[in-house]
Formats: structure tokens, C-alpha cells, sequence
């Protein structure tokens, strides 16, 4: 009986057998890259075709965003496994779309997560549903967009934004400092999204990114593990306009998130909160009131054991007041650190975090 309604069910309109999960899949990746060549050649009708009306809707802003940014390379990718059977209509299916931006390195790929429902009309895929995914969508896909390219920095911001150039030039020199005291080599471009206010500044913060205290900028890195290598992407800064204006501290703040993007490559998951910070700190040469927390006892609480375990500072106290202390703390230590072993030793120990076998 159960045969016979899987058989029913997954029967449709010129069709005689149901593909099995594997068949099914190759099917709908071969309807993806139809659609990522189109985007590649800027047609955005085409891209949209083989969407219902529902998921027309969504993509729309994608597609027309995509035409309108120095970006290019689109792929798809569907999760592996993302089709557990050949029954139609499946739901649920996440993909996710690839691209590169002009200028940037070829292996720095930025994606847009969408999660699919795909059924058939007569002959052919259609996919009927088309749902943001597990991050945030790009800016470009977002509103008009306008992209302004330096030396060694792209920059995406609203087009009404006229300071642009400046901010990128206080970008280039944060650059130039850090290069002195960098172990690593700086890519040869880094994107950054320039938000106007805090609410957009949120709007394109990744799950669980957010840090705790003021909010002027931060280094955006994402992961990808396969059991053989593990792959550093999406990296990039995202600053929030509002802020950095009332805070003043742009040289500064580039230096830090660069030092960030600096380190991604011996950077993981695993790599603790306090010993990423305390590199960026140190590369962009931030101090501390370190001295003084530790004469006044502020630091009696704190412990490297209890750090160690959280991949970001300040990460259970939102107003941030936790989080000055842990950065000081922070600081601190890599200064210890650093004066007491040796910048080579300090630096073997940050990448021995990324010495872990992929699986």
C-alpha cells in the first residue's frame, strides 16, 4: 500500500516513474546552473523563468541587484543530502548562490543561502517556493546599492552616501600601517559594507555574529569544512556608519577588523574569543587601561579557562560592560605573551587552533 501511494504521489504530468533522491538531484542542479549562467550574462528574465510567481517575487531584487555590482562567477550549490527521497513536491531544499566579487581573491566566495520547494509542471522543475536561508542576504539585494572601488578596498554602500572616498582613504591607511607588524599577507582587496545606521548594520550581521557593546565594525568570516580542507570565505568588514562617526576611531577600528581578515587563514571555529581579539588588538596597537583593571582587582573574576570556552568576548552580557573588561583582559595577555616568548612562539600558538584535522 505504501509502494503504491509513493508511486501516486510522486507521479506527475508526463510522467510515468519516480526519480530516486540521487536522479532528482542531478536534475534540479542542472535547472541551478541554467539559472547561475544567466545571471552571468545579466539576464534576469531568464534567471527568473523556472520560478512560480510566489519565488519570482522573492528572487526578484536578487536578480536585479546581482545585474547592478561588480560581481560575477555565480554557481549553485545544494546542500548534500538536501533531497532525502524523489518524491515531489520537496520541500525544504537548501542551496545556496555563489559569486565573487571583481578585484577580490579568487578563493574570498561570498554566498547567498536560500532554502527551495521544487515541484514539476508537465515535463519540467519548477521551483513553486523560494525562502531566505540561514544569514543574510547581501546589500546589493537589498535596495540600490552603489560600489566604489580603491586601491586595495571595494566598498558597497546606499548611493546617497558622499563620503565614501574618505572613508576608504582612513582604510587604506590603516592598511599601510598594519603591513609593518603583520606575520601574514594582506589579500590584495577586501570588500567592505559600509552600513548606514545601526538597524542596517544588524540587518547584515550573521547569525549569531553579533558583539556585544558599541557597534562600529567588525570583521564577517564564514566557514566551510569538507573532510578533506577546510575553506575561509566570505571574508569581509562591515561597518556601521552611525557609530564610527560618533565614536572617531576609524584608524583604529580598520587596523583591528583588518588584522582579523589578516589572520582568517589560521583562524576556526574553535580558535577562542580572547585569542583572536588579543592578536587584533595587538596588530593594530590598541591599549588598554590593563594596568589599572588589574591594580583595582577588576580582573579577580576572569580566567583563561572560563575564555577559552566562548568563541567571542562579551557574549553573555549585551550591554558590553563584560566585554571591555574581557578585551582588556585580552590585550593584556598578548602583550604578556608576546614580551615573554617571543612574537614566532605567540604566532605558533594562535595557528596551532587551525592544526586540526577537517572532519
Amino acid at each position: 500500500m505504501l509502494a503504491a501511494l509513493a508511486g501516486v504521489a510522486g507521479c506527475g504530468a508526463g510522467s510515468s516513474a519516480q526519480p530516486t533522491a540521487a536522479e532528482l538531484t542531478v536534475e534540479l542542479q542542472e535547472l541551478l546552473d541554467r539559472r547561475a549562467e544567466a545571471l552571468n550574462r545579466s539576464d534576469t528574465e531568464a534567471y527568473l523563468a523556472p520560478l512560480a510567481p510566489a519565488a519570482r517575487e522573492v528572487e526578484t531584487a536578487l536578480a536585479e541587484g546581482a545585474a547592478a555590482v561588480p560581481a560575477g562567477e555565480f554557481s549553485f550549490r545544494i546542500s548534500e543530502g538536501a533531497i532525502p527521497s524523489g518524491l515531489l513536491p520537496a520541500t525544504g531544499i537548501p542551496v545556496s548562490l555563489n559569486y565573487r566579487y571583481e578585484g577580490l581573491p579568487a578563493d574570498n566566495v561570498f554566498s547567498v543561502p536560500l532554502v527551495y520547494r521544487v515541484d514539476r509542471t508537465g515535463s519540467e522543475l519548477v521551483v513553486t517556493d523560494s525562502q531566505p536561508g540561514a544569514g543574510p542576504v547581501p546589500m546589493w539585494a537589498t535596495g540600490p546599492v552603489q560600489a566604489t572601488f580603491s586601491e586595495h578596498f571595494l566598498a558597497l554602500s546606499r548611493p546617497d552616501l558622499d563620503d565614501v572616498q574618505d572613508i576608504l582613504s582612513t582604510a587604506e591607511q590603516a592598511r599601510r600601517e598594519l603591513e609593518q607588524a603583520l606575520p601574514f599577507e594582506l589579500d590584495s582587496r577586501f570588500l567592505v559594507v559600509l552600513a548606514a545606521d545601526e538597524p542596517e548594520y544588524v540587518r547584515f550581521v550573521p547569525p549569531g555574529g553579533m558583539v556585544a557593546g558599541p557597534r562600529v565594525a567588525q570583521a564577517n568570516i564564514s566557514f566551510r569544512a569538507t573532510p578533506e580542507q577546510f575553506h575561509v570565505e566570505g571574508r569581509h568588514i562591515l561597518v556601521n556608519l552611525e557609530t564610527l562617526a560618533r565614536e572617531r576611531t576609524g584608524l583604529q577600528t580598520f587596523k583591528h577588523e583588518l588584522a582579523h581578515l589578516a589572520l582568517a587563514e589560521v583562524t576556526r571555529p574553535i580558535t577562542p574569543g580572547w585569542v583572536a581579539e588579543s592578536a587584533a588588538m595587538w596588530l593594530a596597537g590598541q591599549k588598554t587601561n590593563w594596568t589599572e583593571r588589574v591594580a583595582t582587582g577588576n580582573f579577580e573574576d576572569l580566567s583563561f579557562a572560563e575564555l577559552s570556552r566562548t568563541r567571542q568576548l562579551g557574549e553573555d552580557d549585551p550591554s558590553g560592560q563584560a566585554a571591555a573588561l574581557q578585551y582588556s583582559y585580552a590585550a593584556g595577555a598578548a602583550g604578556y605573551l608576546i614580551e615573554t616568548f617571543g612574537a614566532d612562539d605567540y604566532w605558533a600558538f594562535y595557528r596551532s587552533y587551525a592544526d586540526v584535522p577537517p572532519q
